[in-house]
This record gives structure tokens, C-alpha cells and sequence, in this order.
């Protein structure tokens, strides 16, 4: 019986990148408040706190930045994103 010798995969067949170039998943946060109660802030910076922080500690993601969502007082959702200076 002929020898077989299995040559493996070099390349990812989804990524098409080399299979030992290991990348880093590049990864952003969602956090989001309703209203514009005290309760709701302090909701809104335990939400960017725990996914910055989350993010951050798994070593194979890059961390993005968070994005968030509020209502403004006239009730339209706006979409903002979070800026390095307000992270503590």
C-alpha cells in the first residue's frame, strides 16, 4: 500500500490569510441608557466600564472603542461614540 503523506492548510479558506498569522478580531462595545434619570447615567458609565474593560482583557480581540445610544429630550435616539478622554 502507497505511503500517504497529509500536507496541512496553510491558508484560512474564509480569511484567505495565512492560517500561522495569527490576527487579532477587532471588537467594539454597545452601550445604551433610555432615559435621562441619575439611575440611567450611572448605568450608562457602568455599561462603557464593563465592555472597555471586557474587551480589553481577552488578549486575542483589539479593542475599537465603545459606541453608545441616548435619547435626547425631545425622545430621538442618537448614536454617539465614546472619546478616549472620557475613560477613566
Amino acid at each position: 500500500m502507497p505511503k500517504v503523506t497529509m500536507i496541512p492548510a496553510t491558508i484560512n479558506p474564509l480569511t484567505h490569510l495565512p492560517k500561522v498569522a495569527a490576527q487579532k478580531r477587532r471588537v467594539a462595545g454597545y452601550a445604551r441608557v433610555s432615559t435621562d434619570s441619575d439611575e440611567q447615567f450611572t448605568s450608562y458609565e457602568a455599561q462603557v466600564d464593563y465592555y472597555t474593560k471586557f474587551i480589553q482583557s481577552k488578549p486575542e480581540w483589539d479593542f475599537v472603542k465603545v459606541y453608545t445610544a441616548y435619547r435626547n429630550t425631545m425622545g430621538f435616539c442618537i448614536m454617539d461614540e465614546i472619546h478616549d478622554n472620557f475613560r477613566h
